[in-house]
């Protein structure tokens, strides 16, 4: 759970990737596109305006996704 700042880090292939939370209804709350990633993904996010709940973090890279759950309080 978080109460509106998000610490986002990951590794992953240096290739273009995708960063987006959606809120539960699929409204996009933080996109970002990181067309010359380099591998080391190291970020904060303030989520403080958007409505608590429940949050789906995903992450793209080419054919792979990875999705996890976010409980703003």
């Amino acid at each position: 759970p978080t109460d509106g700042v998000l610490q986002i880090q990951f590794r992953g292939e240096a290739i273009p990737t995708t960063v987006t939370i959606n809120d539960i209804s699929g409204k996009e709350v933080f996109s970002e596109e990181l067309n010359n990633f380099d591998g080391n993904y190291n970020t904060q996010i303030d989520l403080s305006d958007a409505a608590k709940g429940t949050l789906l973090l995903s992450i793209s890279q080419g054919k792979k996704k990875f999705t996890e759950k976010i409980i703003l309080e």
